[in-house]
């Protein structure tokens, strides 16, 4: 029972860390897309009218 659980243990860590993993890659995906969009709004305001 002792070594199962320990193993159960180790089997919630890794599923806990395969979480936060997750999250942070789509945090900093979320990221790199604001990201883009602000340099894509700048680009736009920046560039001279040609109507």
């Amino acid at each position: 029972m002792g070594k199962y659980r320990r193993g159960n243990i180790f089997e919630v860590l890794e599923s806990v860390l395969k979480i936060a993993g997750m999250i942070v890659s789509a945090i900093g995906i979320v990221v790199k897309v604001i990201d883009l969009i602000d340099k894509f709004k700048h680009q736009k305001s920046n560039r001279p009218d040609q109507s």
